[in-house]
């Protein structure tokens, strides 16, 4: 995604399976661009820097769960539509916007004693 919002919200709908044997469960965003917060129905769950994942079992309910991920981007893109005086160092006079955002994959990773398995 290349945008030049400085943030950026998903709504997500989680299916979490019978999760009583496993010991932590991590939403794992995949690639982010460049922080994330984690809500879960509604409660604060995580404020992510690399890397991008967080043990979220203890907001989890046996089927759907209401999640949004808030994205914040630097301000690269912004700052790629101004345009800057043509010089050596920048003779276009203007830098191209970069990726940005969730770009995922997005995992859900259920941990029990001795395996692992992702959900995505």
């Amino acid at each position: 995604m290349k945008s030049r919002k400085p943030m950026s919200t998903v709504h997500v709908s989680i299916a979490a399976e019978d999760f009583r044997n496993a010991e932590r469960i991590d939403l794992d965003l995949g690639e982010v661009k460049d922080a994330a917060q984690l809500r879960i129905h509604g409660t604060d769950a995580a404020m992510l820097v690399h890397p991008f994942a967080a043990d979220v079992r203890s907001y989890l309910r046996v089927g759907r769960n209401e999640t949004v991920v808030i994205v914040t981007n630097s301000l690269t893109n912004y700052v790629s539509t101004i345009q800057w005086p043509k010089n050596p160092a920048n003779p276009k006079g203007h830098f191209p916007p970069i990726s940005s955002g969730l770009l995922g994959p997005v995992d859900l990773i259920y941990e029990t004693r001795g395996s692992q398995s992702r959900k995505h």
